[in-house]
């Protein structure tokens, strides 16, 4: 799936004012929504995420948000400093160059053991998600971008069976990189990708 971003449609995506979370927030909701916050670009690289200001935000206790942020870090969106605690991650160019390499070798595995011919049932769901996706890069919703491309991956690598395959693919894809194509490119490269695969898949 597509990775997009621009100063202008980032500009519009941060624009938006999270909502504020009822009380007693769950680690869940809390990882999620900060994990939106890192990806959309209302967190920025280097940025302190302060245990107490972030309960008083989600309306919860700090060993809530401690727990959080422990996902958070498994996942690699953030980093925890001695002295500051945790910040947002700021990746290196061997960074980005070092991620995309383990995720093009993770995604070729999976690709290459998903049984064969891929029932028309998945082929529609992927078809579905895919014009969900298309459709929120047209609108420049970065939002809709996000979690269509996360929805895209766990159901197209979904087939492949190895549960511990995916978990590793999933938490490559959630990256906040994931959005660092233009909206033009990434849609032209979702649409001949997807009809790629799609063509092989049904063989």
């Amino acid at each position: 799936m597509p990775r997009i971003s621009s100063p202008a449609l980032v500009r519009r995506a941060t624009a938006r004012t999270p909502k504020r979370l009822p009380s007693d927030a769950g680690v869940s909701v809390i990882s999620a929504r900060l994990e939106e916050d890192i990806v959309l670009g209302r967190l920025q690289p280097r940025e302190r995420l302060v245990e107490q200001d972030l309960a008083d935000r989600f309306g919860t206790h700090r060993a809530a948000v401690r727990q959080a942020l422990f996902d958070l870090d498994k996942k690699g969106l953030i980093e925890r400093v001695p002295n500051r605690g945790a910040l947002v991650r700021d990746l290196s160019p061997d960074d980005v160059r070092q991620i995309y390499a383990v995720r093009a070798e993770l995604e070729s595995m999976a690709a290459r053991i998903i049984p064969l011919p891929v029932a028309a049932t998945d082929i529609k769901r992927l078809e579905a998600i895919q014009k969900v996706h298309s459709r929120a890069v047209a609108s420049a919703d970065l939002r809709a971008v996000f979690y269509s491309n996360l929805e895209f991956h766990r159901a197209l690598f979904g087939l492949c069976g190895n549960p511990y395959l995916i978990e590793s693919i999933e938490q490559l894809a959630q990256n906040p990189l994931e959005m660092f194509m233009s909206a033009p490119i990434s849609s032209a490269l979702v649409q001949a990708r997807n009809d790629a695969e799609r063509d092989r898949l049904a063989d």
